[in-house]
């Protein structure tokens, strides 16, 4: 998992190791576990999938694409708590795909 914040500021978590191929699964698992809220559609692309759903604080982007694997993504100041929550939620159900845990540096 790294954590990092983009050129608007907006936190972020990615974890590099995550393929595409498990979006659906990790997306749907966050969205029950943490009670998310659709609040855009789905877009899905080649190289990159993106959706905006609603948290009890604030807005989240929960993303992939290829240069960055998996992003949980903090849209908004009120959604970082639960940004960063999610994030290490997502490292311990998925251990295998968190680069930082399994090289013992987290």
């Amino acid at each position: 998992m790294e954590a990092t914040r983009n050129a608007s500021g907006q936190l972020s978590f990615q974890f590099p190791e995550m393929p595409k191929a498990l979006y659906a699964k990790v997306t749907k698992s966050l969205a029950k576990e943490f009670q998310l809220a659709p609040a855009s559609e789905k877009t899905a692309g080649l190289d990159e999938i993106f959706q905006e759903f609603r948290a009890q604080e604030g807005v989240l982007s929960l993303e992939w694409d290829n240069w960055s694997g998996y992003i949980i993504c903090a849209k908004d100041q009120e959604a970082e708590v639960s940004a960063e929550s999610m994030a290490s939620w997502v490292a311990e159900e998925w251990p295998q795909h968190n680069k930082a845990k399994q090289a013992g540096t987290r």
